[in-house]
């Protein structure tokens, strides 16, 4: 194993930075919606009666899963398009075909996955 550089070393150490700060802000506080009594951690901790309070979805959305999720979505939609103007086409529009359409996509999904 060779040893790496210092400045390998520095790059690694600030990417791990980042990472840890994007996690801390999706981890920041334990996902609590309200309180039902004064004994009973259901809610916000220390909150007194039932008050519903959300948590911040600010690290949620800033996050890199939101832009992964709408990307994993719009790609999917897109191969069924592609299904739907390129297969199937002797078939008439109905229940029939559009159960092998998405027969299809799920193909190509579990293909993929």
């Amino acid at each position: 194993m060779y040893p790496l550089s210092s400045r390998t070393s520095t790059k690694m150490a600030e990417a791990l930075t980042r990472w840890q700060e994007g996690l801390n802000r999706i981890e920041a506080a334990p996902f609590h919606l309200f309180t039902v009594d004064n004994n009973s951690d259901v809610g916000v901790p220390n909150a007194v009666g039932a008050e519903l309070e959300a948590p911040s979805y600010w690290g949620f959305i800033n996050s890199i899963f939101l832009p992964t999720v709408v990307f994993y979505t719009m790609l999917w939609f897109a191969v069924y398009a592609c299904v739907q103007y390129n297969c199937w086409l002797s078939w008439q529009e109905g229940i029939k075909r559009k159960r092998l359409l998405n027969l299809t996509t799920s193909l190509i999904h579990s293909t993929v996955s």
